[in-house]
């Protein structure tokens, strides 16, 4: 699929007030020290399309595309990171969409900013419903131990960029946090996604 540049430069930029909406999420844990969205997420909206045909059309390239308008805002900020984290998805779910769009998105992130993948750090050991048509309560109790971090790796000290596609309640994000505090009570992790819902 070909994103024009007219469609690119249509797509808007996310105004949310970062900062606010990082206390807000994610103002618990200390660790997560900054949070980047490049797109707001509207029903119908291009964004929205774009982001359906990355997920469940097959075209990975849409995810690469615009992770390199994400990894630019976060270069911006100055920030150094060590390693980049993907969300990950069960591997039964890979197997049937053919990649984590995620991944796909964190490439385009890792081509701006030069900042390496680490696909070792979260795995995704249970298969769990969508969250898509569920509350926040629904969507934290729905991602409760679904991850585990990787027992044979020491962040500590380290710095993590955690990303997703859309941020919606922040319950898969949060969850993947905690882990990693607890594994690393060291670690900062900042925290970027394509669009906030």
């Amino acid at each position: 699929m070909f994103v024009c540049i007219d469609c690119q430069m249509d797509l808007g930029k996310s105004m949310v007030p970062l900062e606010a909406e990082r206390a807000r999420i994610f103002g618990a844990y200390p660790q997560v020290q900054s949070l980047d969205i490049a797109y707001t997420y509207l029903k119908s909206a291009k964004v929205q399309k774009l982001i359906h045909h990355l997920k469940y059309y097959g075209y990975p390239e849409i995810g690469r595309l615009m992770g390199t308008r994400l990894g630019g805002q976060f270069q911006d900020r100055g920030l150094k990171v060590d390693y980049i984290v993907a969300v990950p998805i069960h591997w039964k779910k890979k197997k049937q969409r053919g990649y984590n769009q995620s991944e796909i998105i964190a490439q385009g992130v890792s081509a701006v900013t030069a900042i390496p993948i680490h696909g070792q750090v979260v795995k995704k050991v249970k298969h769990n419903t969508s969250q898509t048509r569920k509350n926040i309560e629904q969507r934290r109790k729905n991602v409760r131990s679904v991850f585990q971090v990787n027992p044979k790796l020491n962040l500590n000290g380290k710095s993590v960029l955690l990303l997703d596609d859309v941020l919606t309640t922040g319950a898969t994000l949060e969850a993947i946090i905690i882990l990693l505090i607890e594994a690393y009570p060291e670690i900062k992790i900042s925290v970027a996604v394509l669009a906030m819902a």
